[in-house]
């Protein structure tokens, strides 16, 4: 169904050409692989506060509080040295720390008005805050476009990587105040995202055992800051004025059927329609396409007790989606039919959990069919050489482990891509490559409760 994802893209910006003597050179289409490292490093620091009501009273009121740092430490090649006919001896890195920071707070209240009626209500804000950079500088002049971004011979500071909301907290992405820094003159400039997101549902139980559902519900994402703002930079490019919010609009009819206690299974058919998803194309952040789809999910759930043996719970799902029809953000043509691309029209989880007094063991296997490329994905002949047509299928495995050892501590233990399979994610864009998903990873945990 393949919400466009987000993602740092080390490409010169399309908009941010050389002049005219020297465009064809940066727009060389001969494969350019890095001759240094790449250090890309993202950090998160995350601390919360939250407090709940005893279960048992009238009125339950909740209440969080969340504070998130999330810091970027990167350093991107765009060119090696040597590069475009010797233009750039020493090559092109932009190097970027920075941070950005995150409060979020939620009220909760919810209580029963009568029997099998409850009332549940609540508010949600978050503020988006961003202080400046730590570092941001190239070995070439990136943002002098009249004179063909030339290499310099010492660091060149860049501006603020999101100057536009420098001292400017952003709230809820819905309403904001920003500052233009492409304009001619630096100008203020206000922006507001919303739109009624509703949910109706109609249930039907003609039977014990059998219900069906009927829901119609409609969406929308407001473009996140890291995609409005991102500006004096190589790594992204983005026009606000022309981005939009994605949307989606979902059609549902499900059955519910439970033919023993401990043993339940669900069907549901949708008929979707996504509308300007946000992606890359190359490094410039746009509405990519709309599309339609409709597909299948296929959900099993079972448990049984062991007695004095633990207990044993099993799930499995099955999801297929089929592209109907398919619009292009840039000309808006609409085209009818074809292979989904940039997301798997397979998918599939399986998963069983055994549990035996104070100790549970976990395991769960996802599959992932084949990921068909867009068209223009391997336009170029060398990188048509190094990337297949299309991301091949994957299965892989991760298991969990925990033990109580009292009524305040336990000790864990998690591995994820168990048989450590190679598997790929699909790159968009016409790149040489595609990401390579990590291998097998080990973590202890010890948790003690205060």
């Amino acid at each position: 169904m393949s919400r466009g994802a987000t993602r740092w893209a080390p490409w010169p910006p399309r908009s941010r050409g050389c002049c005219n003597g020297c465009t064809s050179r940066r727009r060389s289409s001969s494969p350019r692989a890095p001759d240094v490292d790449e250090p890309l490093r993202e950090r998160r620091h995350l601390a919360i506060l939250q407090y709940r009501s005893k279960p048992d009273s009238e009125l339950q009121h909740e209440y969080t509080l969340q504070f998130q740092r999330h810091d970027y430490d990167l350093h991107i090649r765009f060119y090696p040295s040597g590069a475009l006919e010797g233009y750039y001896p020493g090559g092109v890195t932009e190097s970027l720390e920075t941070r950005m920071d995150e409060l979020f707070g939620r009220a909760q209240l919810s209580g029963e008005l009568a029997e099998r009626l409850t009332l549940l209500g609540g508010v949600e804000y978050a503020r988006f805050m961003y202080g400046g950079d730590d570092a941001h500088y190239s070995n070439a002049d990136l943002l002098n476009v009249e004179e063909g971004s030339p290499p310099s011979d010492t660091i060149v500071e860049l501006g603020p990587f999101y100057e536009g909301i420098l001292g400017q907290p952003v709230n809820d992405l819905k309403f904001f105040r920003y500052r233009d820094p492409d304009g001619a003159q630096t100008r203020a400039g206000v922006r507001s995202y919303e739109q009624l997101s509703p949910r109706l549902a109609l249930v039907y139980a003609p039977l014990s055992f059998l219900s069906l559902k009927l829901q119609a519900s409609r969406a929308f994402r407001a473009p996140a800051p890291s995609e409005l703002f991102s500006t004096n930079s190589w790594m992204t490019d983005t026009d606000i004025d022309t981005l939009r919010p994605e949307r989606v609009r979902t059609l549902e009819v499900s059955a519910d059927w439970t033919p023993h206690r401990a043993v339940n299974s669900r069907t549901t058919l949708f008929l979707s329609r996504y509308e300007n998803l946000i992606g890359y194309e190359q490094s410039e952040l746009t509405n990519l396409f709309s599309r339609d789809t409709a597909g299948l999910e296929l959900e099993l759930m079972a448990e049984a007790e062991l007695g004095a043996r633990g207990r044993l719970m099993a799930f499995g799902s099955y999801t297929y989606v089929h592209l109907l029809a398919e619009t292009d953000g840039d000309s808006g043509n609409r085209l009818s039919g074809g292979e989904l691309t940039w997301a798997p029209a397979h998918m599939a989880t399986a998963g069983v959990s055994y549990s035996l007094r104070h100790f549970t063991l976990a395991l769960q296997g996802r599959y992932q069919g084949p990921v068909q490329h867009r068209e223009g994905a391997r336009l170029t002949p060398a990188f048509a050489e190094a990337r297949p047509e299309s991301v091949a299928g994957w299965v892989r495995f991760d298991m969990n482990a925990r033990l109580q050892l009292n009524a305040w501590s336990s000790v864990g233990l998690t591995v994820t891509n168990l048989l450590d399979a190679e598997s790929y994610l699909v790159r968009t864009g016409n790149f040489p490559f595609d990401y390579r998903m990590s291998g097998r990873r080990i973590l202890g945990n010890v948790e003690i409760r205060l």
